[in-house]
């Protein structure tokens, strides 16, 4: 057989192959199971932010655990055409600084593809706190809510130093969650971490080396504290960001994220 004839057999099953594995839905993702690597992602966010939730609500589950996220660990997705994204929950409590330290310290062992900040301007909901320390009145104190917030810029500079152009880490997605709370005020609130800001400041430190976005979301629909407030926003809202969630991962990832 001549040099000619192989070229052409072996383009000829390369076709074959690209066309078996667009065309069978199955067979894409048996091999994404069985031969592609796992995405791996870093969830960081204080604590109260609504980390664990969102890990549930991302996976389909109702689930959403009350308790403080006391170590990390990781939980897997897959996908259904098979690719499966490893995500490792970590705790955001500052006394919980040890343990945290520990998944951050794999961002320059390589290990993660990917980190998701989650944030909530200020609306941080932990154990032990107090309707006095939150409350004046009917009003959500100022004072707690910038504390806050304060606390989410530091906690960001414990992992931005990490992202080099040694790690492995090529995206950066910023969740605001809890949107049900500061739907009202969206516009502001985006602001708070869009461009101009002292978050998208901090962010300037790994522009060069990462892409970035900055999205709403909402885990789920509750009273702040059990504390309701009126509000516009509705299950329909809830659905389309979370429908705009799964397409900004999947842009961000580079792979056909339909969960």
């Amino acid at each position: 057989m001549d040099a000619a004839t192989i070229i052409s057999t072996s383009l000829q099953v390369a076709d074959l192959v690209k066309e078996t594995y667009v065309n069978y839905p199955c067979i894409k993702k048996w091999f994404n199971r069985k031969f592609r690597k796992p995405i791996h992602v870093l969830i960081v966010g204080e604590s109260g932010s609504g980390k664990t939730q969102f890990l549930s609500t991302i996976q389909g589950e109702d689930n959403f655990p009350e308790k403080r996220t006391m170590f990390s660990h990781d939980s897997t997705l897959e996908l259904p055409n098979g690719r499966r994204v490893i995500f490792c929950d970590t705790p955001g409590h500052q006394s919980m600084k040890p343990e945290r330290d520990r998944s951050i310290n794999d961002i320059n062992r390589k290990k993660y593809n990917g980190i998701v900040n989650i944030v909530c301007y200020g609306y941080q909901s932990t154990e032990g706190l107090k309707e006095s320390d939150v409350f004046q009145g009917d009003s959500i104190k100022e004072s707690f809510l910038k504390e806050n917030r304060e606390r989410e810029l530091k906690q960001i500079q414990e992992w931005l130093p990490r992202i080099d152009k040694n790690c492995q880490v090529d995206w950066v997605l910023t969740i605001i969650n809890k949107a049900d709370i500061w739907w009202e005020q969206k516009e502001q609130v985006v602001d708070y971490y869009a461009e101009g800001s002292s978050y998208e400041h901090e962010l300037q430190q790994i522009s060069r080396l990462t892409k970035a976005a900055i999205i709403p979301y909402c885990s789920l629909i509750s009273p702040f504290m059990g504390r309701p407030r009126p509000s516009i926003f509705g299950d329909k809202i809830k659905y389309a960001l979370h429908v705009n969630l799964c397409k900004q991962l999947g842009e961000l990832i580079g792979i056909e994220w339909l969960k």
